[in-house]
């Protein structure tokens, strides 16, 4: 592809995005709402069993176990994989790979990954709520009561998970996984960044492509791993000006040159600095998207 073919934008302006900025706006992360709505189901329900423990209401009990020991399973998981990590670091010999257990080769995106993370999401809170609807059926709610349509509303939420379960099912089935290759490791603030892009499958048909380097900073690395909004400290951003058709497999090379005393890598403790390609390629059908961390260190002055 011919470096002729393509745009480029740069930006120096720091502002807040999303940190899926190119998902379909219905379909970004986790609403805010979630951890509001469990803690006032969750009062609810310790409330009611606190109450009524002596009944033999044996299916609610059942329920609730099962609920929070699938919350549990899940947290253990999590802690699991956080150890893992902090094992990779502290074997490290070199400051680089103690930030973070780097594939120095390449960053590879797997399309079932962001499947996994939304369907755990979408078992959880299925799960949470049907403990409301057992209470509800067992206790004879009237359907206009207050307890009832509370109850009624919050099952939207898993509703609207599910559907971005399908969604991300079929963006894996269509373009299982992809990857970015680093032409050097790790990269320097003071000299050119060049990425090599693998084009995955089914992108094809190209109506439009979007490359864009991005150095975002996040508060804290809970924010960093959770979702919220990320501070985007620079941006330089190739855009396909002449859309044409592409083959699984090709390369797609591109360099930036990022301004002087932008901030390095940096992973662990304290606030987080994070160097990210985002691609974003669009098709007849689901359009391609997706992030790729790049490992940017070296001394910022």
């Amino acid at each position: 592809m011919a470096s002729d073919a393509y745009a480029f934008k740069e930006s120096q302006e720091r502002k807040m995005i999303h940190p899926d900025e190119y998902h379909p706006a219905g379909l970004r992360a986790m609403p805010g709402i979630i951890p509001l709505a469990f803690m006032i189901v969750t009062t609810m329900m310790l409330y009611y069993l606190a109450i009524n423990w002596g009944s033999n209401d044996r299916g609610l009990r059942a329920t609730f176990a099962l609920t929070f020991g699938t919350f549990g399973a899940f947290a253990g998981s999590i802690w699991w994989q956080k150890t893992k990590i902090d094992r990779q670091r502290s074997r490290a010999t070199d400051a680089v790979m103690r930030d973070y257990p780097w594939d120095p080769h390449q960053w590879v995106v797997r399309g079932s990954h962001r499947l996994k993370i939304t369907l755990i999401w979408a078992t959880l809170v299925t799960c949470f709520l049907l403990m409301f609807n057992v209470w509800s059926y067992h206790d004879g709610l009237a359907f206009y009561s207050i307890g009832n349509l509370v109850i009624l509303v919050f099952n939207m939420l898993p509703l609207w998970l599910w559907c971005n379960v399908g969604y991300h099912w079929l963006q894996a089935r269509k373009f299982g996984m992809s990857r970015v290759e680093y032409l050097r490791f790790p990269y320097s603030v003071r000299e050119p960044v060049r990425l090599r892009w693998i084009v995955p499958r089914n992108v094809t048909e190209v109506r439009e492509a979007r490359f864009a380097l991005r150095c975002l900073h996040a508060p804290t690395e809970h924010h960093f791993k959770h979702g919220g909004l990320f501070e985007e400290w620079w941006a330089g951003e190739w855009r396909l000006m002449n859309p044409g058709r592409w083959a699984a497999g090709e390369c797609v090379e591109l360099q930036w040159e990022p301004t002087q005393g932008l901030p390095v890598t940096r992973l662990m403790g304290g606030e987080i600095c994070f160097w990210r390609l985002d691609v974003f390629v669009s098709l007849p059908g689901a359009d391609f998207f997706a992030g790729y961390l790049v490992p940017v260190y070296g001394d910022a002055e």
